[in-house]
Parts: structure tokens; sequence; C-alpha cells
């Protein structure tokens, strides 16, 4: 198994988010400022329709911070998606190049709950990811 650490900065006063998530975990894990935690990307990990495992995420946004989301990997081209509704929902944003092969987005909050999946632009993509 390899470590990930999913890293997230908060635009508004670049406050470091991290999260978790269990393999398996039913609870999609949230995103909170300033408490940072790893993660294990695995093979078993939920697959999106085009075969590439993934890791959902939970972030509460607050109306009028804007959030600067970024996925980094050494190991994998990092594809970074923003989704409303759910870690099925529909898609926002998304980003595979915003550095080499490093992922990026800013996110207007608006109150809502967002979903950010980290996940490899292709098929197989494991690895150590920030």
């Amino acid at each position: 198994m390899m470590k990930i650490s999913a890293l997230i900065t908060m635009t508004a006063g670049l406050i470091l988010m991290t999260a978790t998530g269990a393999t398996g975990q039913t609870a999609t894990p949230v995103l909170t400022p300033g408490q940072p935690v790893t993660a294990t990307l695995v093979s078993s990990d939920a697959l999106l329709s085009d075969g590439r495992n993934y890791r959902c995420y939970r972030l509460r946004t607050t109306a009028g911070q804007s959030y600067s989301l970024e996925l980094n990997s050494n190991e994998f081209d990092a594809y970074l998606t923003v989704l409303t509704g759910g870690c099925a929902g529909e898609t926002l944003m998304a980003n595979d190049d915003v550095v080499g092969t490093n992922a990026g987005v800013i996110l207007p909050g608006d109150g809502n709950s967002r979903y950010v999946l980290a996940s490899g632009l292709n098929q197989g993509d494991l690895g150590a990811f920030t």
C-alpha cells in the first residue's frame, strides 16, 4: 500500500486542509482546515466510470471565500475534479495540468458543500500525492 496525502489550501488565510478516507468507508470524509491527515489509495478504492480509482472528500464552503485546491504527485499525472450533489454528482470544474503533472483549481465558495475527487489521469494510477 502507498501512503497518500490529499492537500488542499484555502486562499482566505492560507489555511492548510487535508483529509483521509479509509478503504470501504461509507461516509465521505470532510476536509477540515488546519487538520493534516494522511490516506492510502489502493486498487480496491472506488472506480469512476472510465475505470480510474479515486478518493472523494466533502468540502463545506463559505460564501465569499475562495478555495485553492491542489493535487500533486511525483508518481502519476494528478487529476482533480470538483462536483456538486455528492461524489457522483455534476462536475463543476476539473484540472489535470496546472503545473506539470499536478492539478489545481480555484473554487469560489457559495455556502454549499462541494465534493472533491482526487485521482490520476489514467487507469491504474496509484501512488503518493499531496
